[in-house]
């Protein structure tokens, strides 16, 4: 279809009311939906790096053990164990419960006490160890001690970047604690986690019997990353191609704090800036951030004739905890306030629309790499928002009241799942879906959007934007065999895009129309990486079915470039 025309037929009647303007434009992209558009990014797969850990040989934990005849036959009556803090003597018995009332060598001893190390290593727990001390056992009740394997002395080494008490906070053990594996692997991943630093861990013999010391040695990391991105991934009223950067700062503080500057330009058609900052919150895990975001834009092309133009600005506070953190499994919750202000001016009929909103949202994320059906990775987050949401203009109140009711409190919940499997040597399948429900109408900058880049790709930028739906994306990848250590990672990737929305959660009268769209599209993209330097996605899809978009001019197929420059 042709917005120009409606555009331009509508202008002959510059009589009506500036909220009837507003509602006869309705295809025309304000500040929250615009606004939703610069937010959209492709969902992330995040992937913990290997915690940074040797364990060295540790002395024998047998030492102890009498230095008898090993032939000498012993008339096993029971067991006595010694030492266990971690697990009750009652569970340990359990295990060696079937040499009671043998006649055992003392090195069959040796293995009926590697049962219990065993168990206690498969549990995590990395120089625990049982054995056989030296005993009288005429009375045929055998001892085995058991030494779990505690925290001598903790070093740290090298150029420490933040404070001491920074990298023991982040760590999280101490001195007479019991080795675990889980916590000792989340404390080294934590450490890592420091903005500015790398560590590397390293368990060696303690110089008490039953400890081992744990010598972290810490490197200092580049202070500023960044990156820079051309797309055509913006909306063609403010104007398609767009250039981004972003730009981190490591540690400005010697805190472990991270600072972020990010920019989007189309020109004089979209502006849009963000900074932000985070810092760790005092105990292990917690961190607090806070963040400002401005945006502005000016409608060209079909609607260049109304003049219109506009602003949003969002300050964001939050409250972060590292609820698990591992190789194999991660999992993040947040508490985060938001003060939206969106402003969308008409001047062809002298309209001004002033909105603010109050966001408070908790939020669960997770991810994880499994060996299911030959390994993958999954990312998940489910979040609730509670809002409330002040129409300030009193034409746009006026007009909100006796049609969606937008103005007030309101709901939604929103769910994100992505999954990356293996299919064989070269071939993976990705999938996502994201899905939202809304209480109540909703205003544009809250709802759920289905076309785009990262949507469903045969529709353009902000197509079929509603209160509640779903989207669903699946990706066959192909990798294709060239040497990655020289050339990057090409993939030739077949997909499919779906995704329905409901425009209104709840009609009112005289309301008329659809009030709910379905969108399908397939095609083709080859995606180029090379870590840590370039990434290139180039996709071309088509639409499935004959729904005709009706945010921008119809097309059969529509081609998508993104090209990114980390440094």
């Amino acid at each position: 279809m042709r917005i120009k025309q409606v555009a331009v037929g509508t202008l002959l009647s510059l009589s009506l009311t500036g909220w009837a303007v507003l509602a006869a434009f309705a295809q025309a992209p304000d500040a929250g939906k615009i606004g939703q558009s610069v937010k959209q990014a492709p969902p992330n797969l995040p992937l913990s790096p290997p915690a940074k850990l040797d364990i060295s040989p540790t002395e024998e934990q047998v030492s102890d053990t009498t230095s008898e005849n090993e032939l000498t036959v012993i008339t096993v009556r029971g067991f006595h164990i010694a030492g266990q803090t971690v697990y009750s003597e009652k569970e340990l018995l359990a295990l060696v419960k079937e040499a009671v009332g043998q006649e055992l060598t003392l090195q069959d001893l040796h293995n009926v006490a590697a049962r219990i190390t065993k168990y206690y290593r498969r549990h995590g727990y990395l120089v625990a160890a049982a054995y056989i001390p030296a005993q009288d056992v005429t009375d045929g009740i055998v001892r085995i001690d058991i030494r779990e394997g505690r925290y001598g002395k903790i070093q740290f080494s090298g150029d420490l970047p933040v404070s001491e008490q920074t990298i023991r906070r982040a760590l999280g053990v101490k001195s007479g604690q019991i080795i675990a594996e889980n916590a000792l692997e989340r404390g080294m991943l934590s450490l890592n986690d420091i903005p500015g630093l790398t560590a590397r861990g390293t368990l060696t013999v303690g110089d008490t019997t039953g400890t081992s010391d744990l010598i972290i040695k810490i490197q200092k990391a580049r202070t500023v990353s960044g990156s820079l991105t051309v797309n055509n991934f913006a909306n063609s009223f403010t104007g398609k191609n767009q250039l981004s950067f972003n730009t981190n700062f490591y540690n400005l503080s010697g805190s472990g704090d991270l600072a972020a500057i990010r920019g989007d330009a189309t020109g004089p058609g979209l502006t849009n800036g963000k900074i932000s900052y985070t810092a760790p919150g005092g105990i292990p895990g917690l961190s607090f951030g806070a963040a400002y975001a401005r945006m502005h834009y000016k409608l060209g092309d079909d609607f260049a004739s109304l003049d219109a133009s506009g602003y949003s600005t969002s300050t964001l506070l939050s409250a972060n905890y590292v609820l698990n953190r591992s190789r194999d499994h991660n999992l993040y919750a947040q508490i985060g306030y938001e003060g939206k202000r969106l402003q969308d001016k008409v001047n062809a009929s002298g309209t001004v629309t002033d909105k603010k909103a109050d966001t408070i949202t908790i939020s669960i994320t997770g991810d994880s790499q499994d060996k299911f059906a030959g390994g993958g990775i999954s990312s998940y987050s489910l979040a609730h928002t509670w809002g409330n949401l002040d129409i300030m203009s009193a034409d746009a109140k006026t007009n909100d009241d006796i049609t969606a009711q937008t103005s007030g409190r309101f709901e939604k919940t929103t769910l994100n799942i992505i999954r990356l499997q293996r299919i064989a040597d070269r071939v993976s399948l990705y999938s996502c879906l994201t899905g939202q429900l809304a209480g109540k109408n909703l205003e544009s900058s809250e709802k759920i959007i289905l076309g785009g880049a990262n949507g469903v790709r045969a529709y353009p930028q902000g197509e079929a934007s509603g209160d509640e739906g779903y989207l669903a994306t699946c990706e066959l990848r192909y990798l294709l065999p060239l040497p990655q250590d020289k050339t990057g990672i090409f993939q030739l990737i077949g997909f499919y895009d779906t995704g329905k929305v409901t425009l209104n959660k709840n009609l009112w009268p005289g309301y008329s129309g659809v009030n709910s769209r379905t969108l399908a599209g397939a095609g083709v993209g080859l995606q180029y990486v090379k870590p840590g330097h370039y990434f290139l996605r180039v996709d071309y899809a088509k639409k499935i079915g004959r729904g005709e978009a009706q945010s921008d001019t119809d097309k059969n197929g529509r081609l998508w470039v993104q090209m990114i420059n980390y440094f």
